[in-house]
C-alpha cells in the first residue's frame, strides 16, 4: 500500500553542519565547553567549574561578551563563514557562563551562580534560560518576587520552557496566591519538556541576532538569507521565499540563498520552481555535495524517482562521515525502493546522532515499508520524545495505528497534527478518511479514499485463525495499551472463540479507556451485558446495564442498548435500525438476546438476515459463525466483496 511521506527539513541541517564547522579558533584547539557540560550533566558540578572558567576566558573578547557589540559586529559580515563565527563565539559565552552558573547554583554558591547568569544576560540580553536559571536561586533565596521578574521575563521571550511555569508557580505559592500557581503548572504540563540543565538559547539566539542586526544593515544579503534560514526552521515559507529573493537581489552570488530558495519551494511541494533553484545552486558548485542531495531530496519528494535516479545513485557513490550523510543515504535507498539497505544506513546514523527526532521518523518510515509497524510506532515515540512539536511524526503515527485499526489513536495524533500545523490541507484530507472510516474500513493514505474494505478479523473463522488474529491485537495492545480500539476488537475474537470470561475483561477495558464516549461503547456496553448473562452474571449484567442507562444519551446511543434497556420494543428497534452497518450490529446482538431467552426460531431469523443482507465488514461479524452454530445453521461462505462502498 502507498504511504504518504512528508520529508522533513534535512537539508537544513545539513547545511549548517557545514557551515558550522567554522567555530572560534581557540575553540577548535579544545572545546572546552564540552568537557564542561558533560561534567554537568553527569553532576559532577565542581569538577566541572575548570572546564567552564577556561570556556569562558576562551571565547570571551570585546564583542562576544557584550550581546550590543555582538549585533554590530554581526551587521558587517560578508560570508556565511563569519556569520557562523560571530554567531557561534556569542553563543559559546552565554552557554558558558549559563553552564557554570548552574554549577556553581548546585554547589550552593548563589552569588557566584547569580553573576554568571548575569554575565550570560549580558553576552544574551533577553536569555530565557539565563533568566529561569536564576530565578530557581532567587526561589532558593526566598525571594520569589524578583523569580517572578525573571520567570515573567524567560515567558515573554519563549512559551516553550515549561522551567518557567514551574517556577513562576512556585513563587506564586511562596507568596500565597494558589490559583495563579495552579495556573502555570496546568500551562506546564501541556508545553515542551525541556531538561533542567541542557541550553536550549541557539535557534532562539540565533533569530534575535540576526533580527537586530538587520535593524543596522537591512541590505546585508548573508543576514537577509540566514533570515529566510529563520523562517524556513519555522515554517514560514512565503516569508522565507521573500527574504531569500531580497538576499539574491543584494548578491546574486550568494549560494546558500539558492538553496534557501528550493528548500522553501520543496516545503510547499512545488517542484518544478525547488528545481529551478536547486539546479542554479548546482551550477555555481558543480559537484557540491550539498546541491546535490538537494537536487535528491527534490526528486525523492516529487516522485519523480527515474528522472532522480542518477542523482540518488551519484549521492550514494560519496563517502558517509556524518550522521546526516548516512540518514540521507538511508533515503535515497528508501527512494530506489531498498528500505532494508535504507534501514541500515539509518541505524548508523542514530548510532551518531540518537537525538535527531527526523531520523527517528525516517526510521520508522523504512520499518512500515518492512510491514513493522509496531516497531515503527516505537520509532515515532522516540521521534516525539525528542520534539514533542513535531507535527510530521503524529501524522505518520498516526497511519501507523491505522494500519493497525487503532482509529482511536490515529485521530488523537491528527488532532495533535492539525493544531502544530493547521495550515497543511493534506493532514485534514487525512483527518477525513479516519473520521469517514471509523469503525471497520480499511484506509488508503495514498489518495484519501477507501480501497478494499475488508478485514482479516471478519475471515476469521476456524479456531487456529481466531487464535492468530486474536494474538495480533495482543501484540497490538502492548504497543499501545492506552488506546481502546484494540481491547474491542480482540474481545471480538475471545467471544468467538467462546473465551467469555477473557472477552468481558477486553469489553470492560474498552469501556473504561473510551470513557463510555461514543456509538462503539453503546454497541460495547450492550455486547458486554449479553456476554455477562451468557456467563451467568446476570448481576454483573444488570450493573452495566444501569451504568449505560446513567452514561449514555440521545446522542450516542443506538438501537439495540435502547432495547435491552426496555426503552423500546423489539419492533420499535428494527424499525429505528435504518443504516446498513448499524442495522447489522443490531439485529446481530437481538439475534443473540433471542438464542439466550430460548427464542431459536426468532434468532434464526435475524442470523438468515444478517448473513444473507448483512455488511459483513462489521467487527462483530466474526461472531456470526460461533453463534450460527449454536443455532444449529451453517454459516454461508462469505459473499464475494466489492472494491468500493
Amino acid at each position: 500500500m502507498a504511504f504518504r511521506r512528508i520529508t522533513s527539513l534535512i537539508l537544513l541541517s545539513i547545511a549548517l553542519a557545514a557551515v558550522s564547522s567554522s567555530t572560534p579558533a581557540a575553540a577548535e584547539e579544545k572545546f572546552w565547553l564540552g568537557d564542561g557540560l558533560t561534567l554537568l550533566r553527569n553532576q559532577k558540578f565542581a569538577e566541572a567549574i575548570v572546564p567552564l572558567t577556561k570556556a569562558i576566558k576562551q571565547s570571551s573578547n570585546s564583542w562576544s561578551s557584550d550581546y550590543h557589540n555582538a549585533v554590530v559586529v554581526m551587521s558587517k559580515v560578508k560570508t556565511v563563514e563569519e556569520y557562523f563565527e560571530v554567531k557561534n563565539h556569542s553563543m559559546y559565552v552565554i552557554n558558558a557562563c549559563t553552564a557554570r552558573g548552574v554549577a556553581y547554583g548546585s554547589m550552593g554558591e548563589d552569588q557566584k551562580a547569580i553573576e554568571d547568569f548575569n554575565l550570560a544576560m549580558k553576552a544574551f540580553t533577553v536569555s530565557p534560560k539565563a533568566r529561569c536559571n536564576r530565578g530557581r536561586v532567587y526561589l532558593r533565596l526566598k525571594m520569589p518576587e524578583q523569580a517572578i521578574k525573571d520567570f515573567d521575563a524567560a515567558i515573554q521571550q519563549t512559551k516553550h520552557l515549561a522551567e518557567a511555569y514551574v517556577g513562576r508557580a512556585r513563587a506564586y505559592q511562596l507568596i500565597g496566591q494558589p490559583k495563579k500557581a495552579e495556573a502555570d503548572m496546568s500551562r506546564a504540563a501541556v508545553v515542551r519538556k525541556d531538561p533542567e540543565h541542557e541550553f536550549v538559547e541557539t535557534d532562539f539566539h540565533r533569530e534575535c541576532l540576526v533580527d537586530d542586526a538587520l535593524k543596522l544593515n537591512p541590505k546585508n544579503a548573508v543576514l537577509l538569507s540566514e533570515k529566510g534560514m529563520v523562517c524556513l526552521n519555522n515554517n514560514q515559507l512565503d516569508k522565507g521565499i521573500e527574504f531569500f529573493k531580497q538576499a539574491i537581489a543584494a548578491n546574486p552570488n550568494l549560494f546558500e540563498a539558492y538553496g534557501g530558495m528550493a528548500d522553501c519551494y520543496l516545503n510547499q511541494e512545488n517542484y518544478d520552481a525547488a528545481l529551478v533553484f536547486a539546479k542554479k545552486q548546482e551550477k555555481m558548485k558543480p559537484g557540491n555535495n550539498r546541491a546535490l542531495m538537494r537536487m535528491g531530496l527534490i526528486y525523492l519528494n516529487s516522485h519523480r524517482l527515474k528522472e532522480g535516479a542518477p542523482y540518488l545513485k551519484r549521492i550514494l557513490s560519496l563517502p558517509a562521515k556524518t550522521a546526516e550523510e548516512y540518514r540521507f543515504r538511508g533515503l535515497c535507498y528508501m527512494g530506489l525502493d531498498k528500505p532494508r539497505e535504507a534501514l541500515v544506513e539509518i541505524e548508523k546514523s542514530i548510532k551518531l546522532d540518537d537525538r535527531n527526532p527526523h531520523t527517528w521518523d525516517d526510521r520508522a518510515m523504512c520499518l512500515h515499508d518492512l510491514n513493522r509497524y509496531s516497531e515503527a510506532i516505537k520509532a515515532e515515540n522516540q521521534a516525539i520524545s525528542i520534539n514533542p512539536n513535531y507535527a510530521t511524526a503524529y501524522v505518520h503515527r498516526a497511519q501507523m495505528y491505522a494500519k493497525l485499526h487503532s482509529l482511536e489513536a490515529a485521530d488523537a495524533d491528527l488532532d495533535r497534527a492539525l493544531t502544530l500545523a493547521p495550515k497543511d490541507k493534506s493532514i485534514y484530507r487525512i483527518k477525513s478518511a479516519v473520521e469517514a472510516l471509523r469503525g471497520n474500513l480499511e484506509l488508503s493514505f495514498a489518495d484519501g479514499q477507501t480501497g478494499n474494505t475488508m478485514y482479516r478479523t471478519t475471515r476469521a473463522v476456524t479456531r487456529d485463525e481466531l487464535i492468530k488474529e486474536s494474538a495480533r491485537y495482543s501484540k497490538i495492545i502492548s504497543t499501545i495499551p492506552s488506546q481502546p480500539a484494540p481491547y474491542y476488537d480482540r474481545a471480538m475474537l475471545r467471544i468467538a472463540m467462546e473465551n467469555l470470561p477473557a472477552g468481558i475483561e477486553d469489553l470492560h477495558n474498552f469501556l473504561k479507556l473510551s470513557k463510555w464516549n461514543g456509538r462503539s461503547a453503546s454497541y460495547a456496553a450492550s455486547l458486554l451485558v449479553l456476554t455477562l448473562r451468557e456467563n451467568g452474571q446476570r448481576k454483573e449484567a444488570e450493573e452495566t446495564l444501569q451504568a449505560a442507562a446513567k452514561r449514555m444519551n440521545a446522542a450516542n446511543s443506538v438501537p439495540i442498548l435502547e432495547f435491552l434497556l426496555g426503552k423500546k420494543d423489539q419492533q420499535a428497534m428494527l424499525t429505528s435500525s435504518t443504516s446498513g452497518n448499524t442495522e447489522t450490529r443490531d439485529r446481530l446482538l437481538l439475534g443473540i438476546y433471542l438464542w439466550q431467552n430460548k427464542k431459536n426460531a426468532e434468532a434464526k431469523t435475524q442470523f438468515d438476515w444478517v448473513q444473507n443482507k448483512g455488511d459483513q465488514n462489521i467487527d462483530e461479524y466474526v461472531l456470526v459463525s460461533v453463534y450460527s452454530r449454536k443455532l444449529g445453521i451453517i454459516p454461508r461462505k462469505e459473499r464475494h466483496q466489492s472494491d468500493s462502498r
